[in-house]
């Protein structure tokens, strides 16, 4: 193995980058939400709200699983679990979390917006994480003989990854916000 890249260091470099915390927040957003939801105002937007923490609720378990499979990531012990790990454990919660994202159907209002900022998000997230996948099992199949090429190939879709990643953190913590502010303007209202 080349001595500018070892195994866990290349898991550790995941972790660091992983959002993890957008995503925490997400589920707390959900869990306010669904609060706001029970409780007993009656206008058309807490009437949405209500509708909406329904896709939150089914939302919440793959999200707890893409967290899940983050720090399985961050403790993974070779490159080859990391691969496993992206491919059967986050690409498929990325995935449900997308499509459920797509199936939802929001009225007008800031609630949309949200959500279809939400949906965009998502798809890139998607896009990314299926590419990763991609360009990690061809680098495994392309350099088995050369283990040098594999391991820069895989750094480098590693890093890619890595700033897409943590663009979809930062737009995940921006959602967040964006949608705990709704909620308390909705409750001060």
């Amino acid at each position: 193995m080349p001595t500018w890249i070892d195994e866990n260091q290349t898991s550790r470099t995941v972790g660091t980058n992983l959002g993890a915390r957008a995503l925490r927040r997400l589920a707390a957003a959900a869990t306010l939400l669904v609060a706001l939801a029970l409780s007993g105002c009656g206008n058309d937007e807490f009437d949405q709200v209500r509708s909406y923490k329904e896709f939150l609720v089914k939302a919440k378990p793959s999200l707890q699983s893409m967290n899940k499979v983050r720090e399985e990531l961050y403790n993974a012990d070779s490159v080859d679990t990391m691969i496993a790990k992206f491919e059967f454990g986050l690409l498929p919660n990325v995935q449900t979390l997308h499509d459920l994202t797509e199936a939802e159907q929001v009225p007008e209002g800031k609630l949309k917006e949200v959500h279809d900022q939400l949906k965009t998000t998502m798809d890139a997230y998607l896009t990314a994480t299926k590419s990763l996948v991609t360009t990690l099992k061809g680098a495994k199949t392309a350099h088995k003989a050369d283990e040098a090429a594999f391991y820069g190939a895989v750094e480098k879709a590693l890093l890619e990854w890595g700033s897409k990643d943590k663009d979809f953190g930062d737009k995940m913590s921006n959602l967040v916000s964006d949608l705990n502010a709704y909620l308390d303007k909705l409750v001060k209202s």
